[in-house]
């Protein structure tokens, strides 16, 4: 007997459906919002979940095929919120906190004038005319922030 599909198997078939065009397919259709289009914050989801299941749970005269699929709307938007919360939220390292500190530190000696009266006395005492004009430069900028 003649096998009409020797080259099948759920392994092919998986792969092909992850890199293929049925999983961009199927991924379009997880994001197409029927109940919970334009939501963005997981209070928003609570709230519209609460009024649809208000129209659509049975007990209250909805129907259950209805309210299954919102269900599950619901949830997959709970986790593309949460998806989205995790890759967007930089991690914070003690590098990246030590640099946040640097930078506001900087922002107050600045607003004290602290590295400008400290080149305005580089100006002073400085004898060659580049190394005063940037100094006279950076002066300014530093006035200007």
């Amino acid at each position: 007997m003649k096998r009409p599909f020797k080259n099948f198997s759920i392994n092919s078939i998986f792969e092909k459906f992850l890199n293929g065009k049925l999983h961009k397919t199927f991924e379009n259709k997880l994001l197409l919002m029927n109940y919970f289009a334009g939501i963005t914050s997981i209070e928003e989801a609570k709230q519209t979940y609460r009024t649809w299941a208000k129209q659509l749970h049975p007990d209250k005269g909805g129907d259950a095929v209805e309210f299954q699929k919102m269900q599950e709307e619901y949830n997959s938007l709970l986790l593309k919120i949460q998806h989205n919360r995790i890759t967007i939220t930089p991690e914070q390292t003690p590098e990246k906190e030590l640099l946040d500190e640097l930078g506001k530190l900087a922002k107050v000696l600045i607003k004290k004038q602290v590295p400008q009266n400290y080149l305005k006395q580089k100006i002073k005492t400085t004898e060659s005319s580049l190394k005063r004009g940037l100094f006279i430069d950076l002066v300014s900028f530093l006035d200007g922030l």
